[in-house]
């Protein structure tokens, strides 16, 4: 398990790059904004940009869920592939209200103990994991997109 809320992956895939992106074309909805609905009803798995060759999106929010990864992405040609690499870090929101609550129990509590200090710890431990299990979620999904399956 990663322990900051940021991670880096790099896939090789045999589709040329222009194939790539349309692939996730078809997946991603159009960042447009703050929206009430948050694509709710969107049948796409992601939503964002996409640049010549590179992308910035994140899964739809379905629900609530802080925790979802913000994804940075490139595509690279090879000679005979096209690497994808990719930078996943949660959002800078969800950071600092961590970093505001960690320090308000920390510094400014009138009972300045240990448990403050756990609890502090305690919290960060479940940003972390639930962070990665979003990430893990995010990497499947564009893994199938990208049709990139593990070699046995």
């Amino acid at each position: 398990m990663n322990l900051l809320p940021f991670r880096r992956y790099q896939f090789s895939s045999k589709l040329s790059s222009i194939n790539l992106l349309e692939k996730l074309d078809s997946n991603i909805e159009l960042y447009q904004g703050l929206r009430f609905d948050n694509y709710n009803f969107s049948t796409k798995l992601f939503v964002g940009k996409l640049r010549d060759n590179s992308f910035k999106i994140r899964p739809i929010l379905r629900g609530r869920n802080s925790f979802i990864p913000i994804i940075q992405g490139k595509l690279i040609n090879r000679q005979s592939t096209t690497s994808i690499i990719l930078k996943m870090r949660i959002n800078y929101f969800v950071s600092a209200f961590f970093i505001w609550i960690s320090i308000t129990l920390i510094f400014f509590e009138s009972h300045k103990n240990l448990s403050n200090i756990l609890f502090a710890i305690f919290i960060y431990i479940i940003v972390i994991y639930l962070f990665n299990i979003e990430c893990n979620k995010a990497i499947k999904s564009l893994q199938n997109i990208f049709e990139i399956y593990p070699e046995y």
